[in-house]
Parts: structure tokens; C-alpha cells; sequence
């Protein structure tokens, strides 16, 4: 948006440098027309700059409640997606430590992920949330024996999960654009991130 806005005025800023129109201005126009044209053109762009702003919020606001929608499949399906990943990590071959875990112990544990995708996607305080959040299940997995590649597969898999639901890749196929799904994935792309630094910091922080 800013580089939209400046572009915008370099365009008025252009009139004015056009040797041609800067000849006619000091020349042939008095001070009072001068003035006019000058403050017909501020006003001009004045409500350029507000009605490009107030499409680029408008915009952000749709991507964001698109955002939303997917967020709303996960929520309206929790126990089904947590169920799923619960019964995957008790017999992935790369997750033996996940085996012996009662799978109702392991559901709670993916349905706190899936209800705090919200805050720790599109809040304000979202990164710092996340760190939170994500220190918080390495130090629970870590109080399990979970070793670290298993914690950090396990919660890859609670992604994975997210996307295999059959509702939520009919929303994020059919009814977001193009721009907004990638803004979804870089989102959840982002987080994950920060969760495999939070996560393997905090492991090797307790080998010291």
C-alpha cells in the first residue's frame, strides 16, 4: 500500500515537473488561479490517497475473513481432526514414543493447537502468543520423553491433519482467490517456523 500511495503522488508531483505546464503556470496564470489550481489538485489527491487506502483495509479485511472461514472449519471439527492425528502419531513408525500415549491424552493435547489457531494467526499480539504457545508444548512433550525429532514431526503431522479435512480444502479451493490462499499458507508457513526454533531452542536449552 505505502509504495501505491507514493506512486500516486510522484504522478502529481510529474504535472508540476513538466517544463511546459511550469512555463504556462508562472506565466500566464495570477496568483489567484494559481492558488485554485493548486488547491483543486491537493484536493484531488487528497481524495485519491483516501479512497486507495480505504480499498487496500477493505481488501485486508476480506482476506482476512476468508482467513477466518478455514479457521471456522477447524474449530467446527476439532474432536474429528484431533482424533485423527491422535490415532496417526500412535502408529507412525516415525512417532514409536507417541504409541503408548492414551489416544484421549493426545486428542486434548492437538485440540488446544486447533483452538488457539486463531490467536496465534491473525491477533496482533500473534508472534508473541505464539512463542508462548509453543514453548508451552515443547516443555509438555520434553516432561513426556518425547525426543525432539518426534515432538517436532508430531506437530507437523497436527498441519498435515488440518488440511486433509475434506471441508476445509473445499474452502480453500473453491471460495478464496488465489492472493488469499497464499496468504493463508504463508501465514500458517510462518508460524510453523517459529514453532521448529521455539521448540528445538527449548530442547536444547535442558541438553546444556
Amino acid at each position: 500500500m505505502a509504495e501505491t500511495i507514493y506512486a500516486l503522488i510522484l504522478m502529481r508531483r510529474h504535472i508540476w515537473l513538466y517544463a511546459e505546464f511550469q512555463l504556462i503556470f508562472s506565466s500566464e496564470i495570477d496568483r489567484q488561479q494559481a492558488l485554485d489550481t493548486l488547491n483543486r489538485t491537493i484536493l484531488l489527491f487528497d481524495y485519491a490517497t483516501y479512497d486507495v487506502t480505504n480499498e487496500y483495509q477493505r481488501l485486508i479485511k476480506l482476506d482476512l475473513m476468508e482467513s477466518i472461514k478455514l479457521l471456522d472449519v477447524v474449530e467446527a471439527n476439532v474432536a474429528e481432526i484431533a482424533g485423527n492425528w491422535a490415532a496417526c502419531v500412535r502408529k507412525d513408525k516415525r512417532t514409536v514414543h507417541y504409541h503408548d500415549i492414551p489416544k484421549e491424552k493426545l486428542m486434548s493435547q492437538a485440540i488446544k493447537f486447533y483452538n488457539h489457531l486463531r490467536s496465534l494467526l491473525v491477533e496482533p499480539d500473534r508472534f508473541e502468543k505464539a512463542h508462548e504457545f509453543f514453548r508451552q508444548y515443547a516443555e509438555t512433550c520434553y516432561n513426556n520423553n518425547i525426543p525432539l525429532h518426534e515432538s517436532v514431526y508430531a506437530l507437523n503431522v497436527m498441519r498435515r491433519h488440518m488440511w486433509l479435512q475434506a471441508e476445509f480444502q473445499d474452502i480453500f479451493i473453491n471460495a478464496l482467490a488465489h492472493h488469499q490462499a497464499v496468504d493463508s499458507l504463508m501465514r500458517i508457513m510462518l508460524m510453523m517456523d517459529y514453532a521448529m526454533f521455539d521448540i528445538t531452542k527449548f530442547y536444547q536449552d535442558r541438553s546444556q
